[in-house]
């Protein structure tokens, strides 16, 4: 299935995404679809809808179906260190717990 027949099948299903792109597996000659939509909130409408889908259809819960969206950690090369994996630099840790 090409990006553009993903697509019209999501319409089709009523999820209007912006973007997808087809990213192929090779370990068993699978495809996965990176889906983009227009915001936080229709991003998040579209993953209920889905759990709700694979629930419908009643897909096993070993089998991917879909994942949640997820920030990605860039780093470069030439960095030395990381601030945000810093144990150091944990100070929500250090505040005193208000009851």
């Amino acid at each position: 299935m090409g990006e553009e027949e993903f697509l019209n099948l999501m319409n089709q299903l009523g999820f209007f995404p912006l973007q997808a792109i087809r990213h192929d597996i090779l370990v068993d000659s699978s495809s996965a679809f990176f889906v983009q939509f227009e915001g936080m909130e229709r991003t998040k409408r579209a993953m209920s809808r889905l759990r709700k889908l694979k629930w419908r259809w009643r897909i096993k819960r070993e089998v991917p179906f879909f994942a949640y969206p997820r920030r990605i950690d860039v780093h470069r090369e030439d960095d030395d260190g990381y601030a945000d994996e810093d144990s150091a630099e944990d100070s929500e840790l250090d505040e005193p717990v208000h009851y």
